[in-house]
């Protein structure tokens, strides 16, 4: 604006609301570059790991080659099958006899994701990195013990999902070699996928985001059932990084009724869920304080399971028209508990954007005072 047509706008009220928004865009902005500042050294980290473990996932590949043809075994939640998929070889080998265990056909599942509506995550056997304590099985975990999750970092354990020591046996699949006892709608990751997938859908030759390729899959009976729940909805399991979470659907995305595909995979939508539960440990009960059904589920889980199962899984499932009516404010609320949930963890960085908000605004203000004392001088 010229002086001329300055000096005829209401200047203290156009200056007030002037100075305003150029706060509100430099926080914006600042909170933004943050943002992106993290995501790149994440996706870097992730690039240099990604890089690391190509060529030792074909050298992987390559010693899986026993000759002209090699015997593939396809996974599926119902039903294990071979498939023969040839493989060209340097010199032709005749294949000896080897003892390694023979995948086992699995038992079908129903809609609750186990057996008799058994819910089930990880057997007893399993094992996971305990800080200052070192390698533990999965019954010696107790709420508190901080385990080793994505990117190396220890976090405390809020909950369990399910925590059952009962006699009852369960059935697992066990990934070779690193032995890892998971139930087949349980989630875990490989690097073919941004997301984690459910176990049943795992083949032989896949690899984990490890670097690991799964040379044999086989099904076990296990006692007991437990699934440590942590504020990033990840941890390291034999080695392995797996979900906290489990796919109702045995998909890796959300689907609706049809086959509508919402793309809210099942691991998100676990950790937007247990927000409420997370800020509750949190800042209320400190994760001292857990309540479980008969079943050895967490009172926290056993209802919206119930729910989710009702609306999601099987043919009773209400109609499209009211599956997105129902989800719409249900993803608003718990989308806006994780907002809350982000403020209150990353407190330190709302109160220095306020300071620097503040800091900025009195800036600008003087600023402005000082070109409005000029101009009366100059007048």
């Amino acid at each position: 604006l010229s002086c001329s047509a300055w000096d005829k706008l209401p200047l203290l009220t156009f200056q007030k609301h002037f100075d305003t928004m150029k706060i509100l865009t430099i926080v914006l902005l600042w909170g933004l570059s943050c943002s992106a500042w993290a995501k790149g050294d994440e996706h870097k980290q992730r690039r240099k790991v990604r890089g690391d473990v190509r060529s030792a996932a074909a050298d992987k590949r390559r010693s899986l080659q026993m000759g002209d043809t090699v015997a593939v075994f396809t996974f599926s939640p119902i039903a294990l099958f071979p498939t023969v998929s040839p493989y060209p070889s340097e010199a032709p080998v005749t294949p000896s006899p080897t003892p390694d265990p023979t995948p086992l056909p699995t038992v079908p599942l129903n809609d609750d994701g186990g057996e008799d509506g058994f819910v089930i995550c990880f057997s007893s056997e399993s094992t996971v990195q305990v800080k200052n304590r070192g390698i533990q099985r999965m019954d010696e975990l107790q709420l508190g013990d901080k385990i080793l999750t994505k990117n190396g970092m220890y976090e405390p354990i809020y909950s369990f999902g399910h925590y059952d020591q009962s006699a009852k046996e369960s059935t697992y699949l066990q990934l070779l070699p690193s032995k890892i006892e998971i139930s087949p709608l349980h989630l875990i990751f490989v690097q073919s996928s941004a997301v984690p997938i459910p176990a049943g859908q795992l083949q032989i030759g896949d690899v984990l985001v490890s670097g690991q390729a799964v040379t044999g899959i086989r099904s076990v009976k296990r006692r007991g059932a437990y699934a440590p729940f942590t504020k990033s909805g990840t941890l390291l399991v034999n080695g392995q990084l797996a979900s906290s979470f489990i796919s109702l659907q045995g998909k890796t995305v959300v689907e609706l009724k049809g086959g509508w595909s919402t793309g809210i995979s099942h691991h998100w939508a676990g950790l937007i869920f247990e927000a409420p539960h997370r800020l509750f440990a949190s800042y209320v009960s400190f994760g001292d304080k857990e309540s479980y059904t008969a079943e050895g589920i967490s009172t926290w889980v056993a209802a919206p399971r119930e729910f989710f199962t009702w609306l999601l899984v099987g043919d009773e499932t209400p109609s499209l028209f009211w599956q997105c009516i129902l989800l719409c404010p249900i993803l608003g609320f718990f989308g806006s508990v994780c907002v809350l949930e982000w403020i209150m963890t990353h407190s330190y960085m709302v109160v220095a954007t306020l300071l620097f908000g503040c800091g900025t605004r009195r800036c600008f203000s003087n600023h402005s005072l000082r070109v409005q004392t000029r101009k009366l001088k100059s007048k």
